[in-house]
């Protein structure tokens, strides 16, 4: 983003290119180390000119609102006018969200579920259950990955297991995808 004529953050299209492509990247899994060597393999600029991107910077990107249209004002502020000295603004100061606030790079939608993925990559995600197909599937209407379920069948003590779109709110089964995995496999086979 640079600044617009009417103050607003204004889109560079450039730099939306490399924005929409670490996104990308880390939704198709690629780790943000990944991503950074990737981008310093490719002679891909960072935001600040340099050669070299920094695994934080991947980050930054992957976590700021701004790319979403979003903007959180007063993160930092003023401590002292005359030495015009800034301070990361932790709590000291009222901050406000403004939703909506500019042009979105990338879809609110992918924004949130890379937050999500952030989540499960994360060294203390705890995940109780396990779904063999998890970051693997995506929703046959609107692409997005598929989030894994199970329910709890008491009188059996039998666990299902399923994936389901939480944009188009629909549910496949596990074994249902085990059994057409077991098809195509032995469609395969015969030849």
């Amino acid at each position: 983003y640079r600044k617009g004529a009417n103050g607003l953050p204004e889109i560079v299209p450039e730099e939306a290119e490399i924005v929409r492509l670490i996104y990308r990247m880390f939704m198709e899994g690629k780790s943000q180390s990944y991503i950074a060597r990737y981008l310093m393999d490719n002679n891909i600029p960072s935001p600040s000119g340099k050669k070299t991107w920094q695994v934080s910077t991947v980050e930054s990107i992957l976590t700021n609102e701004k790319y979403k249209g979003d903007a959180r004002l007063q993160k930092t502020f003023t401590t002292n006018y005359l030495t015009k000295k800034m301070k990361v603004n932790e709590g000291e100061v009222p901050q406000y969200y403004v939703e909506n606030n500019h042009e979105p790079i990338i879809s609110k939608e992918m924004w949130e579920d890379c937050q999500v993925q952030k989540k499960k990559n994360s060294r203390s995600y705890q995940r109780t259950l396990t779904y063999l197909y998890l970051q693997k599937l995506r929703c046959p209407k609107c692409g997005r990955i598929l989030a894994g379920g199970a329910s709890h069948k008491i009188k059996s003590d039998k666990w299902y297991f399923y994936y389901r779109c939480e944009k188009c709110k629909n549910n496949i089964q596990e074994n249902k995808i085990e059994e057409k995995i077991k098809n195509l496999l032995s469609d395969i086979m015969e030849y």
